[in-house]
Parts: structure tokens; C-alpha cells; sequence
């Protein structure tokens, strides 16, 4: 997962894009280096001039996210499925179709003659 900061500080400077930018780094300003840290891989990634630096997570002091980057996500939700029993068989509703010809209720005996 990969979260977006608007400040980090480094334990030592950074030149990078032909810039030097310091030991702490902002991202509120246009202009200002992209932060994203990588909890998967426990590495700083900043990006300025179409340059990158990966910075291990040894080298990193503190990190504040943004609070866009806090909010929870949204998970996707799957597609309620109904089934329906019956004494000859059982069949499963859905309201969705492979193609713009076949019947709208799929499985055995699903209206189609």
C-alpha cells in the first residue's frame, strides 16, 4: 500500500532534479517533490524533474501523510446473488448477462423452453 505525505525529513540532504532540497521536504506547493512512501516495500519514494529517489526506510526520520491518504478505501462489494429452490431443481438468479442475446436468468430451466 502506498501512502502520500506532504512532509518528510531525511537524516541526511537529498539533491535530486538538479536541486538541493534539504533534509526536510514539503509537498503543499506546486513545484515542491511528490512523496509517496511504500509500507510494502519500506521505501521513501520522491520524485522532482521527472527524477526519482528511493530512499530506505533507515534513512527516513519522520513522515506526515496527507489526510486524503488516511481516509479508508472503499472496498468493492460483490454482486448480490439470489438463489431459488424449488422441487424439481435449484436455480440461481442474477440480473446479469454474457451477451445481449442470452436469457437473463441464467442456470438449469431458467425460463428458456
Amino acid at each position: 500500500m502506498r501512502i502520500e505525505l506532504e512532509f518528510a525529513e531525511l537524516h541526511t540532504a537529498l539533491f535530486l532534479g538538479g536541486k538541493n532540497h534539504g533534509l526536510k521536504l514539503h509537498n503543499v506547493r506546486p513545484g515542491d517533490p511528490e512523496l509517496i512512501y511504500d509500507r510494502a516495500e519500506k521505501e521513501l519514494w520522491i520524485s522532482h524533474n521527472n527524477k526519482v529517489a528511493i530512499i530506505p526506510l533507515s534513512n527516513v526520520v519522520s513522515m506526515t501523510p496527507t489526510i486524503e491518504s488516511l481516509k479508508p478505501q472503499p472496498e468493492a462489494q460483490e454482486p448480490v446473488v439470489q438463489t431459488v429452490k424449488t422441487a424439481k431443481f435449484q436455480k440461481t438468479i442474477s440480473a446479469q448477462v454474457s451477451t445481449p442475446t442470452s436469457h437473463v436468468f441464467r442456470g438449469e430451466g431458467g425460463g428458456e423452453k
